[in-house]
């Protein structure tokens, strides 16, 4: 039998999937990537360290903000610059801002759509226009934190290496605080729709691998942690894990020990669910996700406790901020040669950002992991356990799984193939 899906639509660049089930045996089961390479590594090379955060922004639509703070991250780390902790706090939020608006983005509208009668947004909005109204405000609380902080929401505008080209006001970050009392609402309507559906019943057991920030659940400074015991500093996760690619493929793969691993809100959860602030702590405690979980699907409801996390933690950053001085934010430097490499959390796992300069501050040397290429070879090997269970199942509804699979690990082509 051959299934063969030509476009996966709901997720963020474009791909398909083909499957091979010989006599109950699964000789294939492949998501094809349908995106040429876009080089954007290479178009670094010979570039001002000053271009860097501008062009890396441009890898995604959706989660730009990453890509342009943690190659600051990088560089500053090259120019051994230590921000300010002003700095930092106004990154964690934006990346806040960030993460709550992907996630709303991917759970309402891209996965939680798959159980519903017509798959798609307008079904739902049908029939259920209260909780849509509420949660498009939580996604319009996500976008203006970024706008508020990164000067508009798409592609930010005002950090840069050692600090800001333009700081947001305390006023800015009242107004933002004001706004949360009711997104921290709303974020509880998302878990409880999410919590209101039935999950596929399916494990299978991976490593799971995130960032583990000092004293926070989602943070700026940190180490790699897995659940397999061991963790390494940022700067030697390239060296923990091993990245290949397949014939015909244009994305670089990535496996650890020879293995697929999982990097995403699931993971994060395993290894960092005792940083939770209290309302989403109480959340999961109350829930069906229980950990450890290997169920994938459940990556949803992970995103949806996350987002009540980070609405917390923007109140709780914010108010750390009120209490210290804005005179400087920025950090004075010299340029010179160096190399670093910086990890951060995206909404979809870990991302890697490493760069090397010469004594102009000129980019030698670039390299970028992002979340999906790490993602795509754990949810192949998911999908290969999983066709079994649905091989005779109409043809419709056998796409029907496979989709909701695809979805619920929220991929991002376009960073894929960066």
């Amino acid at each position: 039998m051959k299934i063969k899906i030509d476009h996966i639509a709901k997720i963020e660049g474009h791909a398909g999937f083909v499957g091979h089930i010989v006599k109950g045996d699964i000789k294939k089961a492949q998501i094809e990537v349908q995106e040429g390479a876009r080089l954007i590594e290479s178009l670094l090379i010979g570039r001002n360290y000053e271009d860097v955060p501008v062009i890396t922004s441009r890898i995604c639509g959706v989660c730009p903000v990453i890509h342009c703070i943690t190659s600051i991250k990088a560089l500053e780390k090259a120019f051994d610059i230590q921000p300010s902790k002003e700095t930092i706090l106004l990154r964690e939020i934006m990346l806040a801002g960030q993460t709550i608006q992907s996630h709303v983005l991917h759970i309402f509208f891209l996965s939680a759509t798959d159980f519903f009668k017509d798959r798609d947004g307008i079904d739902l909005a049908k029939e259920k226009p209260e909780i849509v109204k509420k949660v498009l405000r939580l996604r319009d609380f996500g976008n203006n934190i970024i706008k508020t902080i990164g000067g508009r929401s798409v592609h930010p505008i005002t950090p840069k290496v050692g600090g800001w080209h333009k700081r947001p006001t305390k006023e800015d970050l009242e107004k933002i605080k004001k706004e949360s009392k009711n997104a921290l609402a709303y974020s509880k309507v998302l878990i409880d729709l999410i919590s209101s559906l039935k999950m596929p019943t399916f494990e299978r057991k991976t490593e799971y691998i995130a960032y583990s920030p000092t004293n926070k659940y989602i943070g700026y400074i940190g180490e790699v942690k897995s659940s397999n015991g061991w963790s390494v500093k940022e700067e030697e996760f390239k060296n923990e894990i091993e990245e290949y690619q397949e014939e015909d493929l244009v994305v670089k793969l990535t496996s650890h020990n020879g293995k697929s691993y999982a990097t995403d809100a699931l993971a994060r959860l395993h290894l960092n669910s005792n940083k939770l602030h209290p309302k989403a702590k109480k959340v999961l405690a109350s829930s069906a996700l229980k950990l450890p979980n290997y169920n994938p699907f459940y990556n949803t409801l992970a995103q949806s406790i996350e987002v009540m996390h980070l609405v917390e933690e923007t109140q709780k950053n914010i108010e750390e901020l009120e209490s210290m001085h804005w005179k400087n934010l920025n950090t004075s430097f010299k340029i010179k040669s160096g190399e670093g490499a910086a990890i951060l959390e995206a909404p979809r796992g870990i991302l890697y950002h490493y760069y090397k300069t010469n004594n102009k501050g000129i980019i030698t040397e670039s390299d970028v992991i992002t979340p999906t290429a790490q993602l795509l070879v754990n949810l192949n090997d998911d999908l290969k356990e999983y066709l079994p269970r649905i091989e005779k199942y109409s043809k419709e509804k056998r796409e029907h799984e496979i989709l909701k699979l695809v979805h619920a690990y929220d991929p991002c082509i376009s960073c894929s193939v960066h």
